[in-house]
């Protein structure tokens, strides 16, 4: 009987001790406190490269939409796609590769309204396999879309993807429509 009143007291004396428990609640806190820190530091990441893209997009564009300067024969030189993507790739921080990771469409019309058909949405630029890269020339109406999908570095974060994919990515871009200048 005394063996079981021993282990009675020792197990009462358990229930009673307070240690180890901070560590066990601080076991608790730490892991939603981490993914919370880190999910609002990646959507940062996003929303800045996001900026970063566009405002990128709006430097390109202005080379195309001012028209280049005139070349060793007179003729104005439309600014090729690789310069475009450096232009834009200049403006970005966060992505490794750049020129290679941004998908570029450039389109042109006659009239806005012509250009509208011609015009990918944004989440579809970097889907189609050659984009397409038509500058325009004087007084014409044209588009400029840069697109980059972004993958995710905490794994629930996956919840914002649009698109679908092994792993889900965030297609992040700029876009912006002009009408060129009389070169």
């Amino acid at each position: 009987m005394s063996t079981i009143f021993n282990l009675w007291c020792i197990f009462r004396r358990c229930l009673k001790g307070q240690e180890g428990a901070t560590a066990i609640e601080f076991a608790f806190v730490i892991t939603p406190l981490i993914f919370m820190i880190g999910s609002i530091f990646e959507l940062g990441l996003v929303q800045f490269t996001q900026f970063q893209i566009q405002n990128g997009v709006q430097d390109a564009a202005r080379t195309i939409r001012l028209g280049p300067p005139a070349g060793a024969t007179g003729a104005a030189l439309l600014p090729l796609q690789a310069d475009l993507k450096a232009q834009i790739c200049r403006n970005v921080v966060f992505i490794r590769n750049c020129a290679t990771a941004i998908n570029l469409e450039v389109v042109h019309a006659a009239t806005f309204v012509d250009l509208s058909p011609d015009v990918n949405d944004l989440i579809d630029v970097g889907s189609v396999p050659t984009p397409a890269y038509l500058p325009g020339g004087s007084n014409t109406v044209g588009s400029v879309i840069a697109t980059f999908d972004w993958q995710f570095i905490f794994p629930l974060m996956t919840v914002f993807a649009n698109i679908s994919g092994n792993p889900p990515k965030y297609r992040l871009g700029g876009s912006l429509i002009f009408k060129n200048e009389q070169f």
